[in-house]
């Protein structure tokens, strides 16, 4: 008879020691969590994005000269105590009317760069050019020369008649 400590066994099974192929429920719930999350996520900043994308709305000749105007009966109905201001004001007015109706990049340049091109405001006349460019330079002569004097009803005035006269031409 064979020793005791020599004694086959039956085998242990192996069953319990595997370990299941698969997750367990609250893996599959998070996970399933995360992807939604991620969807709405994704569509959420799609939709906002659209949304910011969209221009503004581009103001017409019309809306442009009203807004224009406008801007210079604010200025005349209480002007700067100084003259400096007030032309700078009215020549960013003038500016930016000529850059939204013309597409002229005046507003972005400086007055030598303006009277330096020679493409200034091709579309109209050239006489509505000049008048354009001497209007422009009386208006730096204010705004930067040492000596500002000027009357502003009479700047407010030239800047209103280049403005109508603008309008007309690209009308």
């Amino acid at each position: 008879m064979p020793p005791e400590d020599l004694q086959l066994r039956d085998l242990v099974p192996s069953d319990p020691l595997l370990i299941e192929p698969g997750l367990p429920w609250w893996a599959w719930l998070l996970a399933s969590l995360a992807l939604a999350g991620l969807v709405t996520i994704v569509v959420w900043y799609r939709l906002s994005e659209g949304r910011r994308r969209t221009p503004p709305p581009v103001p017409t000749e019309s809306t442009a000269y009203q807004a224009a105007s406008r801007q210079l009966d604010e200025i005349a109905s209480h002007p700067p105590a100084e003259i400096q201001p007030l032309a700078t004001q009215t020549s960013a007015i003038l500016r930016r009317y000529l850059t939204l109706v013309s597409g002229d990049p005046t507003l972005f340049e400086t007055h030598e760069e303006y009277l330096a091109r020679h493409d200034a405001l091709k579309d109209y006349p050239e006489e509505v050019r000049r008048r354009t460019g001497e209007t422009f330079s009386v208006l730096a002569g204010l705004k930067y020369d040492r000596n500002r004097s000027g009357e502003p009803g009479a700047v407010i005035d030239a800047a209103r008649s280049l403005l109508e006269q603008l309008h007309q031409q690209s009308a």
